[in-house]
């Protein structure tokens, strides 16, 4: 079974249209960096640490872990505090 590691709509939505059965474990892993990292090396960190989480229950499964970060000048912007931010 394929396992979505993530909440997202779109990403759902994605899943969805290849017409693979899956199923949607979020997962709960802390997302602090504990040190600064290049964009792509922070989303495969986060991604990885996401698929990790899930997979300890659900083993035996294909886990597909995801992430994105918004990054301007190599600097990782973090997630918008409200809807002005």
């Amino acid at each position: 079974m394929l396992i979505l590691a993530s909440a997202s709509p779109r990403r759902r939505e994605l899943i969805a249209r290849l017409g693979v059965p899956y199923e949607v474990c979020v997962s709960d892993v802390d997302e602090t960096l504990d040190a600064p990292l290049p964009p792509d090396e922070a989303v495969k960190e986060l991604s990885k640490r996401k698929a990790e989480g899930v997979a300890k229950t659900h083993p035996g499964d294909i886990v597909l872990g995801v992430d994105t970060v918004v990054s301007i000048d190599g600097k990782i912007l973090g997630k918008p505090k409200d809807s002005e931010d």
